[in-house]
């Protein structure tokens, strides 16, 4: 059995595979991406078509046509069958202007496809995290299992000694039976971690994950906030920001209204063959319309300048907070590393003194279990900040 086991163990280490490589293949497959990317190329079309000129119209007319007899077009001198061709002319700058506000929603799009792939990213890193604590701590409540079962069987050794003892080995019992349904808690929690690695990796199945929650440097917090100018949720705000701007200066180009030319060719049967010209301008302003158009579009303008301006600070106030909070942490696993190794000193003290019969054999399990109980505290610890940290990532897109 045991053989087996290890035949299992090494064939799941084998399939293992880090947390870059899974952030690759979910970016590689995932179909919330083709979705963005779609929209992307669908905009920068959408841009360029913003540009061209409006299509012409092509016109056909036949006139005087014949209630008794449509077909005949020589009784009336005056019938006649005509062709015309009408094209629209800016006389303003408003293609430009519209051209230039399709591109910045083509940038947004991008940017939006950016931002998916950091937060595709980002969960990821969170439930491959998840599934390494989980692991972690799978290992640690096992040894947790076992000293109260040491507990316990010492306790029940020395039961007909005192009652004290019985009661002892009772809390030992129900401490144990507390850590298995703790064992089980965290059992299904990883299934859970392993399927939403799964559906992030468009449904190939997660056999493990390489890796382990030791802490990564941290840099300095102005680096994140250098890194937050160009970061894709501070540039899809700014691109709204400078759609609207091109949108309130095509509205205000549009008081200057557009030149239709029209040019005609007519037929007539008993008289010569004729060309027409027309021009027409409408009357754009006449009522207000325009006017109105062009405030509602500043107004618009302004909200999007002020939302971009409003996004900055809070994200800058976010990243400010999760820094602190990330240095935090980090001080935190010093001292419990420190606790830690305070711990162990007085267990390997102990276990000279039991050897020696200078200390009963239960002092040392009891405090191996508070020793355990550290490591869970500081794995917790380990992953809260590896958790801040994926979440500065995804913030500022800095690695």
């Amino acid at each position: 059995m045991k053989r087996i086991l290890m035949v299992l163990a090494w064939l799941a280490a084998c399939q293992a595979e880090t947390i870059p490589e899974l952030i690759q293949k979910s970016l590689q497959v995932h179909p919330d991406l083709r979705l963005a990317d779609a929209r992307v190329q669908s905009a920068r079309e959408d841009a360029k078509l913003q540009g061209l000129l409006s299509d012409p119209v092509l016109s056909l007319g036949v006139n005087d046509i014949l209630v008794t007899d449509p077909a005949a077009r020589d009784r009336e001198p005056m019938q006649t069958q005509s062709l015309q061709l009408s094209q629209k002319f800016p006389l303003s700058r408003r293609l430009g202007h519209a051209e230039k506000r399709g591109e910045a929603r083509a940038s947004l799009e991008a940017f939006v496809l950016e931002k998916r792939r950091l937060e595709l990213a980002y969960e990821v890193r969170k439930n491959a995290y998840t599934w390494l604590k989980l692991r972690d701590e799978s290992a640690i409540l096992n040894e947790y299992v076992k000293v109260f079962e040491e507990l316990e069987r010492i306790h029940t050794l020395y039961n007909t000694e005192s009652s004290t003892h019985y009661e002892a080995a009772l809390e030992s019992r129900v401490k144990e039976g507390s850590v298995r349904m703790r064992l089980s808690e965290t059992k299904a929690a990883k299934t859970a971690a392993k399927a939403a690695l799964t559906a992030l990796m468009a449904g190939e199945t997660v056999v493990s994950v390489e890796g382990n929650l030791a802490p990564e440097a941290l840099p300095e917090l102005a680096r994140f906030l250098e890194r937050l100018k160009t970061a894709p949720m501070v540039q899809i705000a700014a691109r709204k920001a400078e759609a609207a701007e091109q949108g309130a200066l095509s509205a205000q180009s549009a008081r200057i209204p557009d030149l239709s030319v029209s040019l005609g060719y007519y037929q007539r049967e008993a008289f010569d063959d004729y060309l027409a010209v027309g021009f027409s301008l409408p009357l754009n302003n006449l009522y207000g319309r325009a006017e109105g158009e062009e405030a509602k579009a500043k107004q618009e303008f302004s909200a999007a300048k002020a939302e971009e301006e409003s996004l900055i600070d809070d994200l800058t106030a976010k990243v400010t907070a999760l820094h602190a909070t990330l240095a935090s942490l980090k001080e935190q696993q010093k001292i419990q590393n420190e606790v830690l190794r305070a711990q162990q000193a007085i267990l390997d003290g102990l276990d000279s003194r039991v050897q020696s019969r200078q200390a009963p054999l239960k002092s040392r399990y009891e405090v191996q279990a508070k020793l355990l109980e550290s490591r869970l505290k500081l794995i917790e610890l380990q992953y809260k900040y590896r958790l801040g940290y994926a979440g500065l990532i995804q913030l500022t897109g800095e690695e």
